[in-house]
C-alpha cells in the first residue's frame, strides 16, 4: 500500500515520482502536475482533480502501446465520478477506442487541456465517451488525432460493455421504464417544437434533469450489452451520454476509413451516436476530414443523436474519398442522420452559427456541402450557411445540396420517439454555395429537398449549380418532393448554369427555385436577379427555363407509370415581388441558333392526367398556378409561362400573366430598406402603391416582408407570414390601411 499524503494536495514530481500513484492515494483530491511530459498510462476511478502548469508545459504521453493515455471510470455501479483535467497535453494513445482519453460512465470536465496526436482503431481518435459518462470541454482543444472508423476528434455513444454493470435489463423493463418517462413529458415527445424550443435553451440542464427524473424509476446500474438491438440502446442512454464543448477547438482530425474492409468512415470531427452533443460559446469544429475511400460522411460532425450548435463555427471541413475513384461523400459540415439537430437558437439573434467554407469530393454521389439532413429533423436559427461547395472539377454523377441536403422522409426513429422530418430555417443565410460535377445533373446550388422545407425571414443569394455536360436545376433551391413553403425571405442572384461542353441538349431551370412533385408556396418574398443559362455546341437545342421559378406538378415517369394521384401540389405566389430574372440559351453550332427560352419569372410545365371515374377516364390539368398581389415584371423570357389558374391584383408587364398591365413597376434598386432581408420599395408614382387588397382581405397581411406593420392608406407589404393567425388585416382599421401591395414602402 502506498503511504497517504499529508494532505489533500499531492504534487508530481514531489509527492510522487508518477501521477498514477498519486491517483492511487486516495488522499490526493487534488494533484499538481509539474513541468515536462509524463509516460503513463492513467486509470482513473474516483474523484479527483488533476491539474498541470499548461498544455505547452505539462505533458502526459502514452507509456505502452494498444491502450488509452487515460481511462476514466465510474467509483461503482450506479454513481457518478466527477474527473477534473486541467492545464495538460494529452498525446500519443493508440488505442481501439479511445487514443487520448476513454470514458465510460464517469463525469469528466476538462479546461484548458489539449489532446492532440492521438489514434484510435475503431472510434474516437482523440476522445471516446460511452455509457452515460458526460465530457464537458471548456477552453480546450483536440487537434490532430485520427481514427480508422469514426470520431477523428470525438466519438459519443450510449453503447457500453454490460461487465461493467450489476444488472443487466430485458428489452421489455427498459421499453416499460421508457414509455413511463414518456408519458411524464408528454409534450417531448409528441413531435412539437417544444422539446427542440427547451432543448436549444438550456441543453446540458435539461438532460441532467431528465436523468434525474429517469433515476427515480429505473435501476440506475441498468445498461444493455452493446450487442443489443439499437432500440434497446437508444431508449436506455440516448438522453444521458453527454459531451458539451465549451469555448473549444475540434480540428484537424482525420477519419481514414481502415478498420473494415468497406473503408467506411464517420464523424471526422465528432461522431455522436445514439447520445448528446452541444457545441456552444465560441467554439470551432474546423479543418477536419474524412478521407474513407468506400464512404465518407459528416467531416465536421455526424450526428445520430441528439446535437445542438450554439454561437460556434463548423468550417473548412471536407469529405473527400483518398482512392481514385471516390465513393459517395455526404455532409462536408455537418450530417444529422435519423436524429434532431438545432443549429442556433430562436432566442439568440447575436449568438450566430456559421457553417461555411466545408466541402465534398465524389466520383459518384455526393450531398450536402454544408448541412446533410436524412430521415432526420433539423432546426436552424440565426445562422450563416455559405460558402460551401461540391466543386464541379472534382464531382461527377448525383450531386444534391452544396449549402443543404434534405433527404428525410416520413419515417419514425423508433416506435416510441418520433422526430418529424424536416428542415426548417429562420432568419438565416444560405449564400454562395456552388455544386457542379462533370456528368449528370447539378441540383440545388443552396438547398436541396425530398421532404418538408420550410424557410422564414432568410436569404438565399448568390448560389450556383453548374453541369458541364448534362442539366442544371435549381440554383437557389431545388426540390422533388414534399413540401416548400417560403415566407417573408429573399431569392436572389442565383445561377443555374447547364451544357458547357458538347455535344447533349441541355436544360438550365429554376434560377432561383426549381419544384418538381412537391407544393410549392411562397408569400410575401422577393424573387429577383436569377438566372438560368443554357449552352450548348451541339446540334440540339438548348433549353433555359424558369430564371425565377421552375415548376413541375409530377414527375413525367410517374405520370406514364400511373402512380400520381390526388392531391395534387399546387404553385401559390402570394404578395411577393418576382423581377429582373433573366433566362438566356446558346447553340452556337446549330443551324438557326433554336435556343429555347420561356419563363423568366416562372415556367410551370403543362401537364395533365387521365383519371378513371364512374363514368370513365377524364382527362384534367395538374398544373395549378395561383398568384395573387404580386409583381411580375422585368423579367428576361416573359414573366409568366401560363396564365395563373386564379389570379388577382397582380401587375405585370407581360401579357401571358392575365395582370393589371404596366409598363414598369417604377422600383429603387433592391437593397437594404430595414429588415432582415434586401427589398424592393416602390417608388413615387409607382402602380404597386394602394393598388393590393382591401384590408381585411386574407391576401392583405398584417406586416410587410420586413415585419414592419403597415400604416398610412398606400401600399406596404412585400412578404408576410403564410399563417393564418398573421392575416390580421381585419383587425386593423381600414382608415389605417386601405390597401396592400407587395413591396414594402
Amino acid at each position: 500500500m502506498p503511504a497517504r499524503a499529508a494532505g489533500p494536495q499531492c504534487n508530481v514530481p514531489g509527492t510522487y515520482s508518477t501521477i498514477q500513484a498519486a491517483i492511487n492515494d486516495s488522499g490526493c483530491s487534488f494533484i499538481v502536475v509539474g513541468f515536462g511530459q509524463f509516460n503513463e498510462n492513467l486509470t482513473i476511478s474516483r474523484e479527483v482533480t488533476i491539474v498541470g502548469l499548461g498544455p505547452n508545459l505539462s505533458t502526459i504521453a502514452a507509456a505502452a502501446p494498444g491502450s488509452s493515455v487515460i481511462q476514466t471510470r465510474n467509483s461503482a455501479p450506479g454513481q457518478t465520478t466527477i474527473i477534473s483535467l486541467q492545464g495538460l497535453k494529452i498525446t500519443g494513445g493508440h488505442a481501439d477506442l479511445g487514443g487520448g482519453l476513454n470514458n465510460v460512465g464517469a463525469a469528466v470536465l476538462l479546461s484548458n487541456v489539449a489532446i492532440t496526436g492521438n489514434r484510435a482503431d475503431t472510434g474516437g481518435g482523440g476522445i471516446y465517451n460511452a455509457g452515460g459518462g458526460k465530457l464537458s470541454l471548456s477552453a480546450s482543444s483536440v487537434t490532430g488525432n485520427s481514427s480508422g472508423g469514426g470520431g477523428g476528434g470525438i466519438y459519443n455513444t450510449a453503447a457500453l460493455s454490460s461487465s461493467l454493470f450489476d444488472h443487466v435489463p430485458s428489452e421489455g423493463e427498459v421499453a416499460n421504464e421508457f414509455l413511463q418517462f414518456a408519458q411524464t413529458f408528454p409534450d417531448l415527445f409528441a413531435g412539437s417544437t417544444n422539446f427542440v424550443d427547451q432543448f436549444q435553451v438550456v441543453p446540458f440542464d435539461l438532460f441532467r434533469a431528465f436523468k434525474q427524473e429517469v433515476e427515480s424509476k429505473i435501476d440506475s446500474t441498468a445498461v444493455h450489452d452493446s450487442a443489443s438491438s439499437s432500440v434497446s440502446l437508444f431508449n436506455s442512454y440516448a438522453l444521458f451520454t453527454v459531451v458539451f464543448v465549451g469555448n473549444s477547438q475540434i480540428s484537424g482530425n482525420v477519419v481514414d476509413g481502415a478498420v473494415n474492409s468497406a473503408h467506411i468512415g464517420f464523424g471526422g470531427g465528432i461522431l455522436n451516436e445514439l447520445a448528446v452533443v452541444v457545441v456552444a460559446d465560441r467554439s470551432t469544429v474546423d479543418s477536419n476530414q474524412v478521407t474513407a475511400s468506400g464512404v465518407s460522411a459528416g467531416a465536421g460532425i455526424l450526428s445520430f443523436g441528439l446535437t445542438g450548435i450554439y454561437n460556434s463555427d463548423i468550417t473548412n471541413n471536407s469529405a473527400v474519398p483518398s482512392a481514385q475513384v471516390k465513393g459517395p461523400a455526404f455532409g462536408g459540415g455537418v450530417l444529422n442522420m435519423l436524429g434532431r439537430l438545432n443549429i442556433g437558437a430562436p432566442n439568440g439573434p447575436n449568438e450566430v452559427v456559421n457553417v461555411s467554407n466545408n466541402s465534398l469530393q465524389s466520383t459518384f454521389m455526393a450531398l450536402g456541402g454544408g448541412i446533410e439532413n436524412i430521415f432526420g429533423s433539423t432546426y436552424i436559427y440565426y445562422a450563416h450557411i455559405d460558402g460551401n461547395s461540391i466543386p464541379t472539377a472534382s464531382n461527377g454523377g448525383f450531386v444534391r445540396g452544396a449549402g443543404i441536403s434534405n433527404d428525410a422522409v416520413a419515417e419514425p426513429v423508433l416506435n416510441t420517439v418520433l422526430f418529424t422530418p424536416a428542415v426548417h430555417l429562420f432568419d438565416s443565410t444560405v449564400n454562395n454555395n456552388s455544386i457542379g460535377t462533370t456528368l449528370g445533373t447539378a441540383r440545388g446550388g443552396g438547398v436541396q429537398n425530398r421532404s418538408e422545407l420550410e424557410i422564414t425571414r432568410t436569404t438565399v443569394s448568390g448560389n450556383t449549380s453548374t453541369s458541364t455536360v448534362g442539366d442544371a436545376e435549381g440554383g437557389g433551391i431545388w426540390s422533388g418532393h414534399g413540401s416548400v413553403d417560403i415566407s417573408k425571405s429573399t431569392i436572389s442572384s442565383n445561377t443555374a448554369t447547364s451544357g458547357i461542353l458538347p455535344p447533349n441538349a441541355n436544360f438550365a431551370q429554376g434560377g432561383g427555385i426549381y419544384s418538381e412533385g412537391a407544393n410549392l408556396s411562397i408569400a410575401q418574398s422577393t424573387i429577383a436577379l436569377n438566372s438560368v443559362a443554357s449552352q450548348s455546341a451541339g446540334s440540339l437545342v438548348s433549353h433555359a427555363r424558369g430564371a425565377a421559378i421552375f415548376y413541375q406538378p409530377a414527375s413525367q415517369d410517374d405520370i406514364n407509370a400511373g402512380t400520381t394521384s390526388p392531391p395534387f401540389p399546387t404553385l401559390t405566389i402570394d404578395a411577393s415581388t418576382i423581377v429582373n430574372n433573366f433566362a438566356s440559351a446558346t447553340c452556337t453550332l446549330c443551324v438557326g441558333n433554336p435556343a429555347d427560352i420561356a419563363g423568366g419569372g416562372f415556367f410551370a410545365v403543362p401537364q395533365t392526367i387521365t383519371l378513371g371515374t364512374v363514368n370513365g377516364p377524364v382527362t384534367q390539368s395538374l398544373t395549378i398556378v395561383n398568384v395573387y398581389g404580386s409583381i411580375l415584371a422585368r423579367n428576361n423570357g416573359g414573366s409568366c409561362s401560363v396564365a395563373p389558374t386564379d389570379g388577382q391584383k397582380n401587375l405585370s408587364d407581360d401579357p401571358a400573366c392575365a395582370a393589371t398591365a404596366i409598363t414598369n413597376p417604377r422600383l429603387t434598386d433592391l437593397g437594404d430598406n430595414g429588415g432582415p432581408t434586401l427589398t424592393y420599395v416602390p417608388l413615387p408614382g409607382s402602380p404597386a402603391r394602394n393598388s393590393g387588397f382591401p384590408a381585411g382581405d386574407a391576401h392583405c397581411f398584417a406586416d410587410d416582408q420586413r415585419g414592419r406593420p403597415h400604416s398610412g392608406t398606400g401600399s406596404s407589404y412585400s412578404a408576410n407570414s403564410r399563417a393564418d393567425s398573421m392575416r390580421a388585416s381585419a383587425t386593423i382599421p381600414p382608415r389605417v390601411r386601405s390597401s396592400c401591395s407587395p413591396t414594402p414602402r
